[in-house]
Formats: structure tokens, C-alpha cells, sequence
């Protein structure tokens, strides 16, 4: 999502829950001071940090492909596949809108759910800025050491078939809502060679992660299609392959082992270096 973007939903987040907060307006601006600027300053310079190009780094797009096509797509590249069996460039049918719909979703749902969890349950609000953090920072730093090309890209070096980027032809007939403006200022910010691993489908997975004890089992069904059907839009769509998807999941999985051991770590540090400053503490005879 552009910067400007990002700036208009958090301000519209803050102001409705500084409306839900005027009860106890020194805890809303306490919390604004310490838990949301750092959040929004970390990805700010996440976005920053995203958008740097490769320099002289080598592209890499082999490996994705390999994997896609013998590992994952039984002889076949799946954006590939899926792009010559569902597009129909003269039709948008309901399958490009959901698919469409569950992508541009990526860009609103983790703000709002921070917002939801800020509310609800401030602890666990700050488990997941940290984790958010935690894997947009593992994930630049590998699109730094590691730039790869997405499927539309490598389709348009004659590396793979066919891949469009369907977003591109999707956005404009959207109907109800026309996301072109947004979709095109997005793409010229964009690294295109941020593509593996996917924070899309990392940061969907660590949503799902962080509400499922928070929500009704019933409701649990939703937190596992959701990550499912983000990872067919982004394949389908031309956005990423599903070996982007896999390591999406795996540093997702590696953040939330992470971080409660690094926490600890951390605190048992800032107690040691506490009981260094003080001496030894003795209990009364």
C-alpha cells in the first residue's frame, strides 16, 4: 500500500478508537506514544526499505520456477496453468473478482485487526506488532540479499509461459469500487523484486495465527480459508509462485517461535542488568 495510503487508514483506525477511548483519554494517548507510533515508524522504514532496488544484485528466478514446476505443479508452472484455464480476457468473471477482492483485502484487514486486538486484548495487540514487525524486517532484509522476479515479470523475459498481471485488468472493472488509482500508484512504489518470500500470504497466516484463540471455534473455519484462498489469488493473479507462498509460511512459522523466546531473552536480561544496579536482594530474617 502507498505511504499515503497507509497514513489515511491509520488516521481513520486512531480516530475511531480515540472516539471509543474518550473515557480514559490519558491511556489512549499513552498508547498512541508507545505502542502505535513505533509500530506505524517501523513500517514506515519497512515501506522505505522495500522499495530500495536491487543494485548490483543478481535476479534470481530458477529456483521459484524449478520448484513450482516439478515440486508443486506436476510438470507445470501453476500461474501458468491457472491463467490459461480461468482468464478470460473478454470476460471478468467471479473468480477474478474474489480473487481481486481477497488481495487488495491484504492492505486492510491487518490494520483493522491491530485496531480490533488494541480494544479487546492489549496484550495480545502487542504480541502481534511485534511478530508484524519481527517478519517485515526478516522479509526485506531477504528481498535485499535475495531479489527474485514474480511470475508476470519472468513471463515478460520469455523465462516462463504465458503470466499476466491480472490486477492490472481486474482493477478497472471493479464496479462499485474502482481501486485503479490506488492499484497504480501502489505498483510504481513497489519493488517488484520483492517477491520471495511472500509477505502477503505471511502476514494472512500470522492474522490467522493471532485470532484463533480469540474467536468462537465456529468462526475458526475462516481463519484457515482465508490464508487458502489468498494463496490462490496471489498464484492465479500472476503475484507470486506457490514456492513465494511456502516460504511465506515458513518464516511466518519461524517469527512465532521467535519472538516470545527473544522476549524472554530480553526481560531476563533487563532484569539481570536491574539486580547488577541495585546488589543483591536478601530476604528479612
Amino acid at each position: 500500500m502507498p505511504e499515503r495510503e497507509r497514513g489515511m487508514l491509520t488516521a481513520w483506525i486512531l480516530g475511531g478508537l480515540l472516539c471509543l477511548s474518550l473515557g480514559s483519554l490519558s491511556n489512549f494517548f499513552r498508547s498512541l506514544l508507545l505502542e502505535w507510533l513505533p509500530l506505524l515508524a517501523a513500517l514506515t522504514l519497512y515501506d522505505v526499505l522495500r522499495g530500495v532496488g536491487p543494485g548490483h544484485m543478481p535476479i534470481h528466478a530458477d529456483f521459484q520456477i524449478s520448484l513450482d514446476k516439478y515440486v508443486f505443479g506436476f510438470g507445470s508452472v501453476p500461474s501458468v496453468w491457472l491463467q490459461q484455464h480461468l482468464w478470460h480476457p473478454t470476460h471478468v468473471s467471479v473468480i477474478d473478482y474474489v480473487a481481486f477482492a481477497t488481495y487488495m483485502s491484504y492492505f486492510l484487514v491487518t490494520p483493522l485487526a491491530l485496531g480490533a486486538l488494541w480494544l479487546v486484548d492489549r496484550s495480545l495487540f502487542r504480541s502481534y506488532a511485534r511478530r508484524l514487525t519481527l517478519l517485515s524486517f526478516a522479509a526485506v532484509a531477504w528481498f535485499r540479499a535475495c531479489p527474485t522476479m514474480p511470475p508476470w515479470l519472468a513471463s515478460q523475459k520469455d523465462i516462463i509461459g504465458s503470466v499476466q498481471r491480472l490486477n492490472n485488468s481486474i482493477a478497472p472493472n471493479s464496479g462499485w469500487f474502482d481501486p485503479t488509482a490506488l492499484w497504480e500508484r501502489g505498483v510504481q512504489l513497489a519493488n517488484a523484486l520483492a517477491a520471495f518470500p511472500s509477505l502477503h500470504e505471511g502476514m494472512t497466516i500470522l492474522l490467522s495465527i493471532m485470532l484463533w484463540r480469540r474467536v468462537r471455534p465456529a468462526f475458526r473455519v475462516v481463519l484457515i480459508a482465508y490464508p487458502l484462498v489468498m494463496a490462490f489469488s496471489l498464484v492465479y493473479l500472476g503475484e507470486h509462485y506457490v514456492s513465494d507462498l511456502v516460504a511465506g509460511a515458513l518464516l511466518t512459522g519461524a517469527v512465532c517461535w521467535a519472538e516470545p523466546r527473544l522476549l524472554r531473552a530480553l526481560r531476563a536480561r533487563r532484569r539481570a542488568r536491574l539486580t547488577r544496579r541495585s546488589g543483591p536482594v536478601t530476604e528479612p530474617a
